[in-house]
C-alpha cells in the first residue's frame, strides 16, 4: 500500500472505499506545492476543488490580510478542506493560508464527476461521507449558537442578531 492511499484511508470522506477505489482517487489528484504563508484558497472565489494536505499545515481564515482577520481553524497533514465544491460551485467561505511549507493534493470537481461514470458506488460513497461531515459541523454550529445565546440571556441582555453570526 502506498503512502497516498494509507493517508486517504485515514480521510472520513474516503471512509468505506477499497483500496481499488482509493488508487483511482489518487489518480485523479493533482499535487501542489505552497511555501509558508502562500495562500492556497481566497475566500469569495469559485470552489471548484477538495484539498487534502500530504505534508505541512494550512490555517483557514475569514478576512485574510484585513483588520478583520479570524483564524477559525488549523489543519495538519490527512485533514482535508473544500469538500462542498465537490457538490456545488460556490464562492469559498474563507481563505486558506499555509502555516508552513505545504505539500497539498487537489482534486477537482470535474475528476470528481469522473469517479461517478467510473463507478457509482465509489461516488455515492463520497458524497454520503461529504454529507455525514456536512451534518457533524452543522450540529457543531447548532450547539456553538444555543450556547452563545444561552449565555447572553444568563447575563441579561438578549442576543445581538449581529453577533450570533460570529459565534
Amino acid at each position: 500500500m502506498t503512502d497516498t492511499i494509507r493517508l486517504l484511508k485515514g480521510i472520513p470522506i474516503f471512509a468505506g472505499l477499497s483500496n481499488e477505489e482509493l488508487e483511482k482517487i489518487s489518480s485523479l489528484c493533482t499535487q501542489k506545492e505552497f511555501a509558508k504563508g502562500e495562500i492556497v484558497v481566497k475566500e469569495g472565489d469559485l470552489a471548484r476543488e477538495l484539498y487534502i494536505v500530504k505534508e505541512g499545515a494550512v490555517e483557514i481564515v475569514k478576512g485574510a490580510g484585513s483588520d478583520e482577520e479570524h483564524s477559525l481553524a488549523r489543519l495538519w497533514e490527512g485533514d482535508c478542506f473544500g469538500e462542498m465544491a465537490l457538490i456545488d460551485i460556490q464562492p469559498r467561505s474563507a481563505s486558506v493560508r499555509t502555516t508552513r511549507d505545504s505539500m497539498i493534493f487537489a482534486l477537482s470537481n470535474r475528476d470528481f464527476l469522473k469517479l461517478y461514470q467510473w463507478k457509482l458506488h465509489t461516488y455515492t460513497m463520497i458524497v454520503l461521507n461529504i454529507a455525514k461531515e456536512i451534518s457533524r459541523r452543522l450540529r457543531k454550529a447548532d450547539s456553538a449558537i444555543a450556547d452563545f445565546v444561552t449565555k447572553e440571556r444568563e447575563d441579561g441582555g438578549r442576543p445581538d442578531p449581529d453577533t450570533i453570526d460570529e459565534a
